[in-house]
C-alpha cells in the first residue's frame, strides 16, 4: 500500500528544501576549481597539455583509485606551478577537470611524485592518489597533466 499524497509531497518539498543545505556541506568538503594553462597569448611551445584519460566516473560516496600517470618523453617534466584549488592536494602541474562549477562535488587527493635521480618530477605514483565523491549523484573527472620540456621550467623535489 502506497503512503498517503500528502505525505509524498511532503517527502518531496523536503527534497527541494535539502538541496541548498546539500550543496552547501559539499562545498564545505574538498572542492574548489582548477585554472586552465595559458602562458602569453595562446600557444606556448615549452608547454604540452596532457589529458591522460578519458572521463573516470565516481559513484555517489566512493573513493576510487587514480593510477600512476607520466609526461612524455619529448616534455619530460611536469610544470612548476600550482593546479591545486582550494580543498584538493595535487602535485605541481597536474590539474583536475570536472567540468563544473563551484563547489566541486569531488576531492581529490594526488600526491604521489615520480621523481628522477636530478630531482625533477616527471608525473605521480599512483601510491594512495584517489578521488572521492561528496554528491548524491554520479560525476565524473579527468586528470591533466602540463609537462615542459625545458627543466628551468619543470617542477624539482627538493
Amino acid at each position: 500500500m502506497r503512503g498517503h499524497p500528502k505525505h509524498s509531497r511532503r517527502w518531496a518539498w523536503l527534497g527541494l528544501m535539502m538541496a541548498p543545505l546539500v550543496a552547501m556541506l559539499v562545498g564545505v568538503l574538498p572542492t574548489g576549481t582548477a585554472q586552465a594553462a595559458t602562458t602569453g597569448f595562446g600557444y606556448d611551445p615549452t608547454v604540452a597539455t596532457v589529458v591522460v584519460n578519458q572521463w573516470i566516473t565516481v559513484q555517489p560516496f566512493h573513493l576510487v583509485p587514480i593510477p600512476a600517470y607520466e609526461c612524455p618523453s619529448d616534455y619530460p617534466y611536469l610544470q612548476n606551478r600550482d593546479y591545486a584549488p582550494f580543498g584538493t592536494t595535487l602535485v605541481p602541474g597536474v590539474e583536475i577537470n570536472q567540468n563544473h562549477p563551484e563547489p566541486w562535488p569531488i576531492g581529490v587527493y594526488i600526491g604521489g611524485h615520480h621523481i628522477r635521480d636530478d630531482g625533477y618530477v616527471t608525473g605521480t605514483t599512483g601510491n594512495l592518489d584517489n578521488a572521492t565523491n561528496w554528491a548524491w549523484f554520479d560525476w565524473s573527472f579527468q586528470v591533466i597533466l602540463h609537462c615542459v620540456n625545458d627543466p628551468a621550467l619543470g617542477y624539482k623535489y627538493t
